[in-house]
């Protein structure tokens, strides 16, 4: 899309990278080991040559045989036009159709890129991904304003509720925070990441654990990843103490990003006991129980960040 004057003046012709030696000197501010070098003192020029095309200086064409006077540009053109076997684009497409059908949504992902040389003499592309967020929904589904119910209804009624409203569920897996602690923390992860993988998709359920789901650390909240909650509406953490909820986390870009709610309560706030006595099935795990309902719970955000979650 770039003639050739503006390709000449926009094409990288250095780098950074962070020198493989020590220091004596005190940092100064977070890019101080960074160091600028030229593109021809790559330690891999013969990897860097594959992004070159040449520029003959006199008649501005590129792709001149390279001869003694052409100029080396430096170019993604033979990237993106898959000429390294396993073609970049089509691997970035395979990777986001993987990342896409784990999410449930459509994600940016970060990362880098390699270009390998294989025995057969051909040159592929690896690509090694850093991190994956889900990209946040324009429709929240929020109410202007939550209905009158009856307090004998409500589950749960909580402020600060982010995500996505207007949602409906019949399944609750609750993890009691009693169960909780540093010991047991990795092995409710696993029981939940076991019940959601497999839990049926067309089914969608409230999630409710004990402290910040994600969390790394075992002492504040349950390790589990996404795919512990692949099918709810909505997680529910229980505060108390110290522990903080999860937003801001990267657990939580990917579950608001992804259509879920997510709320938390304190002591006092959830109504599960006026309910337990209605469910149709109940399956109870090492750590978890299982509510299932033969009527529709329906979980309600108003525009001022209000959550009520009641029995319809």
């Amino acid at each position: 899309m770039y003639d050739v004057r503006q390709t000449l003046r926009c094409a990288p012709d250095s780098f950074y990278a962070l020198p493989l030696n020590q220091s004596a000197d005190l940092a100064k501010g977070e890019n101080f080991f960074l160091k600028k070098f030229p593109l021809e003192e790559h330690g891999n020029q013969n990897m860097v040559e594959q992004h070159y095309r040449w520029f003959d200086g006199f008649d501005s064409i590129f792709d001149f045989p390279r001869g003694e006077h052409p100029l080396p540009v430096a170019t993604f053109s033979r990237l993106l036009r898959g000429q390294y076997g396993n073609s970049f684009v089509k691997v970035i497409r395979a990777l986001n159709d993987l990342l896409k059908s784990y999410f449930g949504t459509n994600v940016d992902f970060e990362g880098s890129a390699d270009f390998i040389r294989g025995q057969d003499g051909k040159w592929r592309s690896v690509i090694y991904p850093l991190q994956a967020r889900t990209q946040i929904r324009s429709d929240m589904g929020r109410v202007k304003e939550l209905p009158q119910v009856a307090e004998k209804n409500v589950l749960l009624r909580v402020g600060d509720a982010v995500g996505r409203g207007n949602q409906k569920f019949r399944d609750i897996i609750y993890v009691p925070p009693e169960m909780f602690n540093f010991s047991t923390a990795f092995e409710i992860a696993q029981e939940l990441r076991d019940f959601g993988m497999n839990f049926d998709e067309s089914r969608r359920y409230l999630l409710l654990v004990p402290g910040r789901f994600g969390s790394t650390d075992w002492s504040l909240g349950i390790p589990a990843d996404y795919g512990a909650a692949k099918n709810a509406v909505a997680v529910v953490e229980y505060m108390k103490g110290n522990w903080e909820p999860s937003q801001g986390t990267h657990m939580f870009e990917a579950m608001v990003g992804s259509g879920k709610a997510l709320l938390h309560y304190k002591d006092g706030q959830l109504k599960l006991d006026n309910f337990k006595d209605q469910a149709v099935g109940v399956r109870k795990g090492a750590y978890l129980e299982h509510y299932t309902f033969d009527r529709d719970f329906e979980l309600l955000i108003d525009d001022e960040q209000n959550c009520l979650i009641h029995m319809k």
